[in-house]
């Protein structure tokens, strides 16, 4: 390695971009590497290649890793020395520009080993690329530890960061994962080498202009995308009833659906009961020719969790529509003529049994399965053979167990029983997903509990939507009040992680919260105020549906925002007939809310509304508005098969962006013994369990140990195992930029804490505590402190 000279090292410090004002002692800069500033390059031995350098914001100077020259994933890189702690954690932080939008990664690498993970792991690589401007005008910080192995004994690093295209989560091979690299990089500003995890290179909060709408050009599209809207819905109705060949069965719900809607061309076409009739025959002759369908139905969008719940649906909406044809003759599973009902109630009853026996363990995953695969195939039993449903409160029973209103069963078990029910003398479970009796799919706050915190994953308000919708007697009716209670407190609970930003109009806009996300991959978060409209559901599905006041203020929001409209603009961009179903309840939709009263709320994070903190223990995170400061922590991060003691942040503020990984101060847990050992693998993360490896790249951090949480009595947890459990510690405690959080997830002890050697003042009981103070933390609850 090359060794630095003080002078050469004290020079490369003096040299401040003109944005990062010199910081304080407190903030421990170690070193710091501005790209495209030819007198910081040079002190740290930078050798760029063809990448060139430019200026973008502020003036400022970066460099950019360019595409290769023919088709492939891997683009540019530059490498660089960097001075590092030789006996404390060093950090390292990335500066880029809010302003830019590029999908591509940056990677770094020290000693040629990998730093982070390129999908859902403990750390994420350097940058993760975006998929719109995460902070316009400013500047957005990524910072993540270095292992102490690759650090300790040493004063500098050899280092490189490379570029790559970006990556589809849900490829089945590395080609359909790892895409290709079409465009140069965002512009690579500085690296800053650091102690602690928070580097403030900005003055004081408060002297920033707040985050405000720019005035724009180009307008927000308005209520004429309805049109283009219906027209595409009918479009796409017509060509389905002159289609010469099969339909897909959500195809058909579509075609039902339609049918209730006065405005579009099913209302009044004679031709749809047929088509359905013909759709439906032809789904039972795959099933007679093999049965195992039910339990992998290709035609859905996702083919082990909806059976044929669809086909369900239509029948116990309109069971009328199809009473001519129920006692109609069709050939059966043995050869022999058999009434139509028989015949599509074996196959539902088939779906239902399927689905009951293999369940779903994450939350929006178990909602789906309950809903469609169980519930909505029994009632479709029930409109056409009442005899083989099962009773209206067992098939409830399971819609409560996935959206937390009773405790979680899992799979109904083949000889009676449940898998996650005690079955042995020493009441231990049958399955490795096991969990305690009492665990429950969602907080009584409202959020869905996978394992941590969920952004884009945990948006399922579009599935329990269509899970009270299943529970109507009949379309426009009341469904289930318990189920309507929880949509509604769900709903209320999604509101804390939304934040306004603008937009790349420059109109203003609220996002959805997804840096602390655990299974989040895409930065910033999509535009959600109500809801998160997604691939199904829609912006005002569930404002609609509660005449919630707060939730139809969030929905009323959205439209005086200018971005309801852009909304559906952009969601017609993409083609296929899953996109065009969603559209249809649209238009309805908007007059039902357009018509209501403006109601006196805006989403809790917005400019003007009263300060606040939410925090839940169950899944470890926080959301804290602080004047024109948004603080978001995960504090039981990613740690799905042992204790990590790491923590991820998103702190966003007028004046800049951070986006950070930390190492916790304080992290209790009982240890049970069992240690993983960190694979050298770079890919680890959730990736469709595809055994992802980069050619030649190591992790850097491969060979760590870390410890597995003593599990609950009677929950068998092996090491390795993917669990609620393994590394979930009892208490957390971290600091960053001033705050600090204390969060006791225990379900039955008390913790004490000893808060910073500085006052610090409660955010949210306004109680000031001295340096040194000694709080005791009761089960379930947290402290959120702040520098004073």
């Amino acid at each position: 390695m090359r060794k630095t000279s003080l002078g050469r090292f004290l020079a490369s410090c003096a040299v401040l971009p003109a944005f990062a004002v010199m910081a304080p002692a407190h903030a421990q800069i170690i070193d710091q590497l501005r790209f495209g500033n030819r007198g910081s390059e040079s002190a740290h031995h930078v050798v760029a290649g063809n990448n060139p350098a430019g200026s973008g914001l502020n003036g400022e100077s970066f460099r950019k890793l360019l595409p290769p020259q023919q088709d492939g994933w891997a683009g540019g890189s530059m490498s660089f020395d960097i001075a590092v702690s030789a006996n404390e954690r060093t950090y390292v932080s990335l500066a880029l520009s809010g302003d830019d939008a590029n999908p591509n990664h940056l990677i770094l690498l020290c000693d040629g080993k990998q730093i982070g993970a390129r999908l859902g792991g403990e750390v994420d690589v350097a940058d993760m690329g975006t998929q719109a401007p995460q902070h316009p005008g400013q500047f957005v910080y990524n910072s993540f530890p270095l292992p102490l192995s690759l650090t300790q004994g040493r004063k500098s690093l050899s280092c490189r960061l490379d570029s790559s295209g970006p990556i589809f989560p849900y490829g089945q091979t590395f080609k359909e994962f790892q895409l290709p690299m079409k465009t140069a990089t965002r512009g690579i500003y500085a690296i800053y080498t650091h102690k602690g995890g928070f580097i403030d290179l900005h003055a004081p909060v408060g002297t920033g202009a707040p985050v405000v709408a720019k005035t724009a050009a180009e307008q927000p599209p308005g209520p004429e995308v309805l049109d283009r809207l219906k027209e595409r819905v009918n479009a796409s109705i017509v060509e389905m009833l002159e289609r010469k060949g099969a339909l897909r069965q959500p195809e058909l719900q579509f075609l039902a659906r339609a049918r209730e809607v006065s405005w579009t061309k099913a209302a009044s076409d004679p031709r749809v009961i047929g088509r359905l009739v013909d759709g439906f025959d032809g789904f039972y002759r795959a099933f007679r020719d093999n049965p195992g369908i039910v339990a992998f139905e290709p035609s859905t969008w996702n083919p082990e969790w909806f059976g044929f719940g669809p086909m369900g649906d239509v029948l116990s909406r309109h069971p009328d529509w199809f009473a001519a044809y129920l006692d109609k003759p069709v050939t059966g599973l043995s050869g022999a003529e058999i009434r139509r009902r028989e015949a599509w109630s074996d196959m539902l009853v088939a779906s239902r049994e399927e689905h009951r026996h293999n369940r779903r363990f994450y939350s929006n995953q178990s909602q789906i399965v309950d809903t469609y695969g169980i519930y909505l195939c029994n009632r479709g039993v029930r409109a056409i053979a009442p005899a083989r449903a099962m009773p209206e409160e067992q098939a409830l029973d399971y819609l409560y167990q996935s959206v937390g209103l009773a405790p979680w069963r899992g799979d109904d078990a083949l000889g009676g029983g449940s898998t996650y029910v005690a079955s042995g003398p020493d009441g231990t479970m049958r399955r490795a997903y096991s969990v305690a009796p009492d665990y429950r799919q969602v907080t009584p706050t409202g959020l869905t509990r996978e394992l941590g915190y969920v952004g884009n994953y945990g948006e399922t308000l579009d599935w329990i939507s269509a899970m009270y919708d299943a529970t109507r007697p009949a379309p426009g009716q009341p469904g289930d009040a318990l189920i309507l209670a929880q949509l509604t407190k769900m709903a209320r609970a999604r509101g804390h992680f939304r934040y306004p930003v603008v937009d790349d109009a420059g109109h203003r806009v609220v996002r959805l919260e997804a840096v602390v996300g655990w299974r989040d991959n895409k930065y910033p978060g999509d535009v959600a105020y109500a809801q998160r409209p997604g691939w199904d559901g829609t912006a005002f599905q569930a404002a609609t549906i509660t005449r919630d006041p707060p939730i139809v203020a969030y929905a009323q929001q959205m439209l005086e925002d200018g971005q309801y409209f852009a909304q559906i603009a952009a969601k017609m961009e993409t083609a296929g007939s899953r996109v065009t179903a969603s559209l249809l309840a649209i238009p309805d939709e908007y007059e039902a809310i357009r018509s209501l009263p403006r109601q006196p709320f805006q989403l809790p994070m917005s400019q003007g509304q009263p300060d606040f903190t939410f925090s839940d223990p169950r899944v470890g995170v926080v959301a804290v508005k602080r004047g024109e400061e948004r603080f978001f922590i995960s504090l039981y991060w990613r740690a799905s098969h042992a204790v990590n003691s790491l923590a991820k942040v998103h702190l966003i503020r007028p004046d800049g962006e951070w986006n950070a990984t930390i190492h916790e101060d304080d992290v209790r847990f009982a240890d049970s013994g069992l240690r993983i050992v960190k694979p050298s693998n770079v890919n680890p993360g959730f990736n469709n369990g595809l055994d992802i490896a980069y050619p030649g790249i190591v992790a850097a951090d491969a060979g760590e140990a870390l410890p597995i949480a003593r599990p609950p009595r009677g929950v068998i947890l092996k090491a390795g195992d993917d669990s609620p459990y393994a590394g979930r510690a009892g208490f957390y405690a971290a600091s960053y930029a001033g705050y600090t959080i204390a969060m006791n997830m225990s379900d039955e002890d008390t913790h004490a804490f000893v808060t910073p050697a500085y006052p610090t003042k409660d955010l949210t009981s306004g109680e000031i505590f001295a340096a040194g103070s000694k709080i005791a933390l009761a089960p379930q609850s947290t402290r959120i402190l702040f520098k004073q």
